[in-house]
């Protein structure tokens, strides 16, 4: 039976996504109370999106100078009301920072309820986390984006995937059972509702993509002793095409891990150690070397002896298109001029400026020589460096909350989104300080590898660097670790 959830925001202490949040929750059981206390006056940017996500408002006005905790005292007054009238309520989930709610979570332990407190790691005292059952950080419900539209390409498809087995697999469902492939697919979808398997070549159908999937990854512990899903390489008609995503990835990797050169040996090492249960056989090839010939007939790598060497601006264009953060000068000034336009003169009746309806009005003035995949892009990049902010001037990383630019400057937009693709492609794979890479990232970026472009990438490397974004060890841009 379904656990049912009471879910208490004191929103004047913490502001975030409340659709994520209870898109999270939804794992736990069914969320059958949703409040959220704050003086919504002062908050009333921030009311539309909250009542959209099904909470009632709770007003909490502040009357006088020192009326900070209206909103707590009237939370906890009302949250103790409803679990000696509601005894059915299982679990209580608080958003807050607040330590003086210790003191009503320890009270609802002590009547066999389950506590769970989301916060941010900054504003979270650890007696109170230290009180609850569970402790969720805010900053997880960053990456549960359900409401995005955009197409998935293949290897995140993989990522969404092994998100909902593992969550099945912690909610103990019967591996039995008949309707497993369901099961997955529906997880999948709550997840993110853009998935549609007959997006990828030869799935015609969830079953196909659950068999392609198998290449990639290890099903078997998804499935009982009745599994349609296994696939011996022996019954698959078709050959398979050796992924070029896969390729960049697995060569990263080991660039990274290891270093120049990347040899025969190292990349075979990083591709069973990433896919332990690929099968080459489906790929038509008997072996690694064979499967790096082909990548050469392509013209996708050269060999030396048993180096294998993929060209720089081959390389950063791989990645970047695989991150989905590559875009052409030209496409990128439109696109940003557009989101600058837009953010600007934004009046849209009955509507708060959103990530959500930036990303939507976008598309709707969109040229037909701009794809969707180039302003998600866009915005994700500008996202990430922090271009965002709510009316409360805190950067916004979530789908629903009101934002405003930080800057309406065409050339220092365009730097950030420079900066965070730069950063992106440096935490996949080591740049090298050297004229041919960084002119090649030059000529992919910026249009050009004269001296004075690759001026420009040296500079937005030693700002990345001097914001402790990346480092540099030796002769090599990597990613920067504490």
């Amino acid at each position: 039976m379904s656990k049912k959830i009471g879910v208490f925001v004191d929103y004047d202490n913490q502001q975030l996504d409340v659709f994520s949040l209870i898109e999270l929750l939804r794992e736990k059981g069914r969320v059958v109370i949703r409040r959220a206390y704050a003086d919504w006056v002062s908050r009333q940017s921030y009311r539309k999106s909250v009542v959209q996500a099904g909470f009632e408002l709770i007003d909490c006005p502040k009357v006088t100078a020192t009326h900070k905790n209206a909103a707590d005292i009237r939370l906890v007054v009302d949250c103790l009301s409803i679990s000696y009238e509601y005894k059915d309520i299982d679990i209580y989930v608080f958003v807050t920072g607040d330590v003086d709610f210790v003191p009503l979570i320890n009270k609802l332990r002590t009547m066999g309820k389950e506590t769970v407190v989301v916060a941010a790691n900054s504003s979270a005292a650890d007696l109170l986390q230290q009180a609850c059952d569970e402790y969720i950080p805010a900053n997880r419900l960053d990456v549960i984006e359900t409401i995005s539209k955009g197409q998935l390409n293949f290897e995140e498809s993989l990522n969404l995937l092994q998100k909902a087995c593992e969550q099945l697999k912690l909610k103990g469902y019967d591996k039995d059972a008949q309707d497993v492939k369901s099961m997955i697919k529906q997880k999948m979808l709550q997840l993110n509702p853009s998935f549609d398997e007959k997006d990828y070549e030869d799935c015609n159908s969830f079953t196909s993509y659950l068999q392609k999937s198998r290449m990639f990854i290890n099903l078997d512990n998804m499935f009982g002793s009745k599994s349609e899903v296994k696939t011996e390489p022996s019954e698959v008609k078709e050959l398979q095409q050796f992924p070029d995503t896969l390729l960049i990835k697995v060569y990263n990797e080991a660039l990274r891990r290891w270093g120049e050169p990347v040899t025969m040996q190292k990349f075979e090492k990083m591709l069973f150690g990433i896919h332990q249960d690929i099968s080459l056989k489906l790929y038509g090839v008997k072996n690694t070397k064979q499967l790096i010939t082909g990548f050469k007939d392509k013209g996708l790598l050269h060999t030396d002896g048993s180096k294998i060497e993929i060209e720089p601006d081959v390389r950063f264009k791989l990645t970047l298109m695989q991150l989905k953060f590559y875009h052409k000068p030209e496409i990128r000034k439109i696109v940003i001029s557009k989101i600058i336009s837009l953010a600007k003169n934004w009046d849209v009746e009955n509507k708060d400026l959103t990530l959500n309806e930036l990303k939507k009005s976008s598309i709707d003035v969109s040229e037909s020589a701009i794809s969707r995949a180039d302003f998600d892009g866009i915005i994700n990049l500008l996202k990430i460096g922090g271009v965002f902010f709510s009316p409360d001037n805190v950067p916004v990383t979530s789908l629903n909350i009101p934002l405003h630019l930080i800057s309406y400057k065409l050339n220092e937009l365009e730097d950030i989104v420079l900066s965070m693709s730069i950063f992106r492609l440096v935490n996949s794979s080591n740049v090298e300080n050297s004229d041919k890479e960084l002119g090649a990232l030059a000529d992919l970026l910026l249009g050009s590898d004269s001296r004075t472009k690759i001026n420009e990438i040296e500079k937005l490397l030693d700002k990345l660097e001097k914001d402790k974004k990346i480092i540099r060890k030796k002769n090599f841009w990597i990613k920067f670790r504490k």
